[in-house]
């Protein structure tokens, strides 16, 4: 549990090419891996790793892994079409890919306190959801033309008696 190895495969003119292989030294114990459409992260106790492909002119290119360092005990992590939340007690940490003009440019990781005991998470398709028993806080992309943006968090205070689950139904 030292590296992580992606393996992703760069694209001419709509056609898949050569192979490569991307390591990334991991740090911590490694807790477990997640992926949505795009992305991959793989979480251990002290950081999580996103692993995802750049694009130009819609073509796939390089890949890259992009660490942050985490706060807290790791609880779960779950995921939407195109992004990754991983929580810990304390924190949840979203990451995400923005676009230009269609195509998939840099990622980012973006994190956000919890207030609250955690009680779990869920997704719909570009939307996720963590909930504590004191707010509900949600993860989500903007977009304009079609693009992909700038990532936010939106939490609200919870009345009542703690949930006992979600539904994206």
């Amino acid at each position: 549990d030292s590296h992580a190895y992606g393996f992703y495969q760069s694209e001419s003119g709509g056609s898949l090419n050569q192979a490569y292989w991307k390591s990334e030294p991991l740090s911590g114990t490694v807790l477990g891996a997640v992926a949505s459409e795009n992305k991959i992260v793989i979480y251990t106790s002290n950081f999580v790793y996103g692993f995802y492909q750049s694009e130009s002119s819609g073509s796939l290119n390089q890949a890259y892994w992009k660490s942050d360092p985490i706060n807290g005990t790791v609880l779960g992590a779950t995921s939407s079409q195109y992004n990754v939340v991983v929580y810990t007690n304390t924190h949840a940490y979203g990451f995400y890919q923005s676009q230009s003009s269609g195509s998939w440019n840099q990622a980012y990781w973006k994190s956000e306190p919890l207030n609250g005991n955690v009680i779990g998470s869920t997704s719909s398709k570009n939307q996720i959801a963590v909930f504590t028993d004191a707010n509900v806080y949600g993860f989500y992309q903007s977009q304009s033309g079609g693009s992909f943006n700038q990532a936010y968090w939106k939490s609200d205070p919870i009345s009542g008696n703690a949930p006992k689950g979600i539904s994206t139904k």
